[in-house]
């Protein structure tokens, strides 16, 4: 239950991290989560016309956040398939022409280690600490590149453990207990790729470019993997709408520190 006006929540019960939400505030309570939705007093009587100040904010404790972060860990997907792709890279400025390449299909294997709900910017944001690796592969090479001319080869291809963060906004609304969620579309992030292939001569000439740009598998990974994840954010809406509209609701309303039951 909201305690009366004036006394704060059980500190227990309560984390650093709230935002407004109007005139709605809602606790999510330890051990059994529960939505506490109050309307806050004025402080003072404001004059006709001048703005209302935000009354109240969200508290979230440890059970809710644990719950939003199972709810949405639920949703990512354990692997995505990416299907067989081609291009053009380019070894150095001095090549007169780009190196083909052509890369069968593989498997890239998501694993989540931690999923952060973060609100202290005033908003929320949903933060997915991952790993990724994949299945084995093969990358087909036809050109020159640098040193290598007349390159047409087959690499074996295997992506090394490497972590990535997704980050995403959350709204929440709330209209009579009904709560609606929107996920904002994911940013991500690749750490550095180490050297993936094998068995082939072109692997020397990717072990040096990546000396000189870490980022150069990082960005190609990234391209392949990111209109997989762009359906990410939608996906998550139904299950933490779920995971609110779940709780068990209890109401408070005062007026000026009296209770109106």
């Amino acid at each position: 239950m909201i305690p009366p006006h004036g006394e704060p929540l059980p500190q227990q019960a309560l984390t650093e991290s709230s935002w407004g939400v109007g005139r709605i505030a809602v606790a999510l309570v330890a051990p059994l989560p529960v939505l506490a939705l109050a309307l806050a007093p004025s402080a003072h009587a404001a004059a006709v016309g001048a703005p209302i100040e935000e009354a109240v904010a969200v508290h979230i404790t440890t059970g809710g956040f644990s719950q939003l972060g199972d709810a949405v860990s639920k949703v990512v997907p354990e692997s995505i398939a990416i299907e067989a792709s081609s291009g053009e890279l380019a070894c150095a400025e001095s090549d007169a022409t780009p190196l083909d390449w052509s890369l069968d299909p593989l498997d890239v294997v998501l694993s989540v280690d931690q999923v952060g709900i973060d609100t202290t910017n005033g908003d929320i944001a949903v933060s997915l600490f991952a790993t990724l690796d994949s299945s084995e592969s093969a990358l087909t090479v036809v050109g020159d590149c640098t040193v290598l001319t007349d390159l047409d080869e087959t690499c074996g291809l295997q992506l090394p453990t490497t972590a990535m963060n997704v980050t995403m906004a959350v709204d929440i609304t709330e209209t009579s207990g009904v709560f609606d969620v929107t996920v904002s579309d994911p940013v991500f992030d690749i750490s550095p790729v180490g050297n993936p292939l094998s068995d082939c001569t072109f692997s020397s000439a990717v072990g040096t470019m990546l000396g000189q740009d870490p980022e150069l598998l990082s960005s190609l990974i990234a391209s392949l993997v990111a209109p997989e994840l762009d359906a990410l954010g939608p996906s998550l809406e139904a299950p933490l709408e779920e995971a609110l509209n779940s709780l068990q609701i209890e109401s408070a309303v005062d007026l000026l520190g009296t209770p109106l039951d």
